[in-house]
């Protein structure tokens, strides 16, 4: 049986050009490397070079045998290469939410500095529902206040947000202490274009109320701002959006209601229990739902891990009262247990 230092052996004796110099290279003594060829040489019942022989000739067998080596040991050296080096990938993300670029951008180009061999590739999910693709296995992941029932998809709770009304400073509903559903029934409800049955607004302040104001499409979230200052229309946003904006004094803002709240879901294809680590399973969430992540009394996002048929995808955000305080960091193929 030859082995992978035979070869590399026999190779060295070829560049070197004798059994002195080979043995240099390979930190050898020249006897010790004689009786290591003699040894060989006894058990493959063939001579490899011809001792003696100036400039050093190998043998017929002796040939063929730096054949192999000169086609297998450049192969063995890129495969271990590749081994060690990162694997390409893809993480293919769709966000349902016009304003997460505000906070996702930051978050994703730290995911790159610590994980630069994975691609991204993130979608606004204007001009299509993102949902169905990722059941599809057209997305890796889908940022998204929505849950479809009976989807199979898991939602990994993120943090939540307020949705405020955002008006111009001299607008009459600046200065009520409280709006109410029938406050916006003659107004111009600036919305993202999408089906109104999507908004937050809409399905748990307005729908609720039977009020039905006239509703305007805007595509871009700052020329939405602008269009509100300039007394075109209202809007209601999540909190992020518009607190900078609030503090320039362009716009104010006011709590819908008693507190118009929503919830931000990171949507995975579901592969089942039996892909997650023991520490995952032994963390089942609060109040029996499937996914494995746990809130603090104060609604502060500890931990969130899923497991998506592309492998495990591990989210961290953290959120406070009134400011995301930190965006979340997406781990590919490990848990953070």
């Amino acid at each position: 049986m030859i082995e992978i230092k035979h070869l590399k052996t026999l190779q060295a004796l070829r560049n070197s050009g004798s059994l002195a110099a080979a043995a240099a290279v390979l930190h050898q003594t020249q006897s010790a490397l004689s009786h290591q060829f003699s040894d060989l040489e006894q058990r493959l019942g063939f001579r490899l070079f011809v001792r003696k022989s100036q400039p050093l000739r190998f043998t017929p067998q002796g040939e063929v045998l730096l054949q192999l080596a000169n086609q297998v040991l450049p192969q063995i050296s890129r495969a271990l290469q590749a081994c060690n080096e990162p694997q390409q990938t893809r993480l293919r993300i769709a966000i349902e939410c016009h304003s997460c670029i505000q906070w996702l951008t930051p978050a994703l180009e730290n995911f790159r500095a610590s994980w630069p061999q994975v691609e991204m590739d993130f979608t606004s999910g204007v001009t299509f529902d993102p949902q169905p693709a990722l059941q599809q296995g057209e997305l890796d992941l889908v940022m998204t206040s929505d849950i479809l029932p009976r989807s199979g998809l898991h939602y990994s709770p993120m943090f939540d947000f307020e949705v405020r009304l955002v008006l111009a400073p001299d607008h009459p509903l600046a200065s009520k202490t409280q709006i109410t559903p029938e406050d916006l029934a003659s107004e111009t409800l600036l919305i993202y274009p999408v089906q109104r049955s999507r908004l937050d607004v809409w399905r748990h302040f307005l729908q609720p109320a039977g009020i039905s104001p006239l509703l305007k499409s805007v595509d871009n979230t700052l020329l939405l701002i602008q269009m509100v200052a300039a007394r075109m229309g209202i809007a209601a946003l999540p909190h992020w959006v518009v607190e900078s904006v609030e503090r320039q004094g362009l716009v104010v803002t006011k709590t819908l209601g008693d507190g118009l709240w929503s919830r931000l879901y990171a949507a995975v294809r579901v592969c089942g229990a039996a892909c997650m680590p023991p520490c995952a399973r032994r963390r089942p969430a609060s109040g029996g739902d499937r996914g494995v992540y746990s809130l603090d009394a104060g609604s502060r996002l500890r931990s969130s891990a899923v497991c998506a048929e592309r492998g495990a995808t591990h989210f961290r955000c953290t959120h406070s009262e009134a400011r995301i305080t930190a965006a979340p960091v997406i781990k590919l193929g490990q848990w953070g247990c």
